[in-house]
């Protein structure tokens, strides 16, 4: 599904899994962020970046950080 366990509605941390670090999870939900902002903005890149409070060049970076792909998947 599109809605990962990490990402769960209220204010509690979930404890780390063995061999997660903070960066990781601070990475995955990065990546959901974007990919969510993505999807909702049917991949228009500064819009998406405008929703998520950065330029579309900080956005491109990260994606790049995380590995993403920069242009949306085919189905």
């Amino acid at each position: 599904g599109n809605n990962p366990s990490f990402l769960n509605c209220g204010n509690q941390f979930s404890p780390l899994g063995v061999g997660e670090t903070l960066e990781d999870r601070q990475n995955a939900h990065d990546e959901w962020h974007i990919s969510y902002a993505l999807n909702f903005t049917n991949w228009n890149k500064a819009a998406a970046a405008r929703m998520l409070g950065m330029s579309r060049q900080v956005l491109n970076n990260r994606m790049k950080a995380l590995g993403m792909s920069l242009d949306r998947q085919q189905k």
